[in-house]
């Protein structure tokens, strides 16, 4: 099984989606499971999981004798670490993050918290230390299309991928005054 993660809004869904297409394989979507099995509440237009324990074990269940490309931010705190041979942590410039999260209207505070996580690389070191270096691939989607995403996913997928990217946005939102108003 293959892990897609990365913060919310860079495009996991969309490149799931058609990965699925070009690999035959079925997407399993974290978070619509937890909505849908109701293993979670919203609380002020956030999705909080009480019990991520439950939500292990009744994952599980889902994957016995299946494949799928499994998709979530949660996916270090659910997915065990023998279930994926490879994970990919989708990145963005965060301000184009920006823009995604004002057009989906989240307030102030979660559009902070989203920032700031991306540009520490919060859901990729969590990916490392569940997963390990090994098993873990970034890919820059800010200014890439659909199409050029799949073909570096297939590439990892198959090991023809020669090296790996290091993301770090810390220098780059140092020049953005767009950006700067949400860390001040």
């Amino acid at each position: 099984m293959i892990g897609i993660t990365g913060s919310p809004g860079t495009g996991k869904k969309t490149i799931a989606k058609e990965l699925s297409k070009n690999m035959n394989i079925d997407v399993f979507d974290i978070n619509k499971f937890i909505i849908e099995n109701n293993l979670a509440e919203y609380e002020e237009g956030q999705l909080i999981v009480d019990n991520l324990k439950d939500v292990r074990e009744r994952i599980d269940h889902e994957f016995i004798g299946k494949k799928f490309i499994i998709i979530g931010h949660l996916l270090p705190e659910v997915i065990p670490e023998e279930a994926l041979l490879k994970v990919i942590v989708l990145r963005c410039e965060p301000d184009i993050l920006m823009d995604r999260y004002n057009e989906r209207n989240y307030d102030e505070l979660k559009i902070r918290d989203n920032i700031v996580s991306e540009l520490i690389g919060t859901i990729h070191y969590d990916t490392v230390m569940k997963y390990g270096d090994d098993k873990t691939f970034e890919i820059d989607v800010s200014n890439k299309n659909v199409k050029n995403i799949i073909d570096e996913i297939i590439m990892i997928i198959n090991d023809e991928r020669i090296s790996k990217d290091r993301i770090d946005w810390i220098d780059y939102a140092s020049k953005s005054d767009k950006l700067r108003r949400y860390l001040n």
